[in-house]
């Protein structure tokens, strides 16, 4: 197999665009917990989405869809860290971590988060496979 200059660039123009791609619908997801969009959500979630949060709970898509259209948890604002992004073709795995001051059933609360988003693409759509959050002790 023979590798080019133009072959190279071409593929380093691919990474490129899947991982903007990806930046961009991961924030799409992030805001639904500001807009409590379920239809946004249930759109980029998979069928077989799966999530782990902070306490271990599990829950699956149609769980998350309910609770962000609920507005129980609404965020005022997700700003993201951004931690490596591996792509892997038709699979990305991003790494980062969040702060999203907001309300829970009304209370003030501030999550500081690290995440790992699992992201498939289905179709030419690309589609949040899993997600776990883990809470970010002090000083990290």
């Amino acid at each position: 197999m023979r590798i080019t200059i133009l072959s190279l660039c071409l593929f380093g123009s691919t990474l490129f665009a899947a991982t903007e791609q990806i930046t961009t619908v991961e924030q799409d997801y992030l805001n639904t917990w500001s807009t409590n969009d379920a239809d946004v959500a249930n759109d980029i979630l998979h069928a077989d989405y799966f999530y782990v949060g902070v306490d271990g709970e599990r829950h699956d898509r149609a769980w998350t869809v309910r609770m962000i259209g609920s507005g129980q948890l609404v965020y005022e604002s997700v700003t993201i860290r951004r931690g490596p992004i591996h792509d892997l073709g038709d699979v990305i795995v991003t790494l980062g971590t969040l702060r999203a001051p907001g309300t829970w059933a009304g209370k003030p609360i501030e999550d500081k988060l690290a995440f790992t988003m699992v992201w498939v693409r289905v179709d030419g759509q690309w589609k949040l496979l899993s997600e776990h959050n883990s809470k970010v002790m002090n000083g990290q």
